[in-house]
């Protein structure tokens, strides 16, 4: 039920996407391409302009997951997808660019829309921050063209090998409950790019590239420390698949240098549910720059730390 819930809300979050305004940021704090210039017609194609937010320094790209956003809000009022870690990574001398795809749509147009915002900006390379399907937005797009524009890729909690969850939701009641919803305009076509199959299709596809250094941070939620809309689907990730941060199962999450393994659920890895998200990114950022080029695999303190996953009756 707690998964059907969030569906809902993706859905509902897909049909607002269109007519959401782009974030408000003071005018010198916009970098904007000439009208009618290439760039500016890739901004658009992106679905809104990227934001930087300073200019002359280490880029850092944020990019959101399935049913993510930019920022939203009214006015001055308004709440980041990454709370707090643009502000943050700007008084760490990072310039920050927040970029915004299909909330729910198919992998290939969030990674091509990901792909055009980034080859819009004035920047030779940059580093791009993944969360959740923000991730594999980001390595599509590197396999499909922007490769030569991104030095960097950090995802967080991303099923790079899918999750069991997209895998219920893409069988039997749940298939069919999508169908309708998507014939009444509902659509949520992200899910079908991560189940544990399409990950395993799409290997071949979404190879890596050689001149981009690929990282990853791990959450791992225990019982006692989760988001009650993340302990459903926490228990029974629990039982198929052992530990995993309410979305993603731990093993799927990891891809190139492992920076971190932390007891993050899904949503506290992004700020939304207590842990200081932002200082985990820059403290990612840090120790990424500080290892050696060969993949190194760092040790799990908090993986090792996990009790058997709960039983569920």
């Amino acid at each position: 039920m707690i998964v059907l819930l969030l569906l809902l809300v993706a859905a509902l979050l897909a049909i607002a996407w269109r007519g959401l305004p782009a974030p408000e940021v003071p005018p010198q704090r916009l970098l904007q391409p000439a009208k009618g210039s290439q760039e500016a017609q890739q901004q658009q194609l992106a679905g809104a302009p990227a934001v930087v937010r300073r200019a002359s320094r280490p880029a850092v790209v944020l990019a959101h997951g399935m049913a993510g956003f930019d920022s939203i809000g009214i006015g001055d009022l308004r709440v980041a997808y990454f709370r707090r870690a643009a502000r943050h990574l700007e008084r760490s001398g990072y310039e920050v660019v927040t970029t915004r795809v299909p909330p729910v749509g198919a992998l290939p147009a969030r990674g091509e829309a990901l792909a055009a915002a980034i080859c819009a900006l004035p920047h030779e390379r940059v580093t791009i921050i993944g969360h959740s399907m923000g991730g594999l937005d980001a390595r599509w797009a590197i396999s499909h063209g922007a490769a030569d524009r991104v030095a960097e890729l950090v995802t967080i909690g991303t099923p790079h090998r899918g999750t069991p969850l997209a895998d219920v939701l893409s069988r039997g009641k749940a298939a069919r409950a999508r169908s309708f919803a998507a014939r009444l305009g509902l659509a949520t076509d992200a899910i079908d790019w991560l189940t544990t199959w399409k990950l395993a299709e799409l290997a071949d596809e979404m190879q890596d590239a050689n001149d981009v250094r690929y990282a990853s941070i791990v959450g791992v939620a225990t019982r006692a420390r989760i988001h009650p809309l993340l302990l459903a689907p926490h228990l029974y990730l629990s039982r198929v698949a052992g530990p995993n941060d309410g979305m993603v199962p731990e093993p799927s999450q990891r891809w190139g240098d492992v920076l971190a393994v932390e007891r993050m659920d899904h949503f506290a890895q992004i700020g939304w549910a207590g842990g200081d998200a932002a200082g985990l990114i820059e403290r990612s950022l840090t120790r990424l720059r500080a290892l050696p080029m060969s993949i190194v695999q760092l040790p799990d303190p908090v993986a090792a730390e996990i009790a058997e996953p709960p039983s569920v009756p």
